[in-house]
């Protein structure tokens, strides 16, 4: 393993760079629990909604996450585990958005898979083989076409427990 320090990749031994992860990874938790309560109390005071709450904490956690992964494990930006990462918030804040019925966060998750799918065009896709970018194409597709499905099942969910009659079945009777 190797560990930049001061612009200088030494070799660190496992034992070291698991202790040194194990204390970024408490760090981390510990600051996503105190924006948790920072926010929580400006929710409280009412200065923001209840649905900006899992939204800024979990964006936090995101950035937080994708800042250690390319400082502490030189991870460059163009890596699809930075792009995989937010596809998979973004799939978790549209089931989060439907299961709370906090449409600002769906409308958030589906902004940020399509900024997923656009770093993976612009930015991604120029740093790999083709081999590599035919698979990044069928895995992108594949998860975009699953958010399509769980984005509408849970929308046809809601409209049944509304009693919302669609267009189509309107046009029947």
């Amino acid at each position: 393993f190797k560990s930049p320090i001061m612009g200088v990749f030494i070799e660190v031994p496992l034992s070291i760079s698991a202790i040194g992860t194990f204390i970024l990874v408490l760090l981390g938790v510990l600051s996503v629990l105190a924006v948790r309560d920072l926010i929580l109390c400006q929710v409280i005071e009412g200065h923001i909604g209840m649905e900006w709450y899992p939204l800024i904490v979990s964006s936090y956690f995101v950035i937080f996450l994708t800042r250690n992964l390319i400082t502490q494990y030189s991870l460059a930006f163009t890596n699809a585990v930075i792009s995989i990462i937010y596809v998979v918030t973004a799939l978790a804040w549209i089931v989060f958005g439907f299961i709370k019925r906090y449409a600002l966060i769906r409308w958030v998750g589906l902004g940020l898979s399509i900024l997923a799918v656009a770093k993976l065009f612009i930015i991604d896709l120029s740093f790999i083989t083709q081999g590599y970018r035919i698979v990044s194409y069928f895995a992108f597709g594949i998860t975009l076409i699953a958010i399509s499905f769980v984005y509408q099942y849970f929308n046809k969910r809601i409209e049944n427990t509304r009693g919302v009659i669609s267009d189509d079945k309107k046009s029947i009777s």
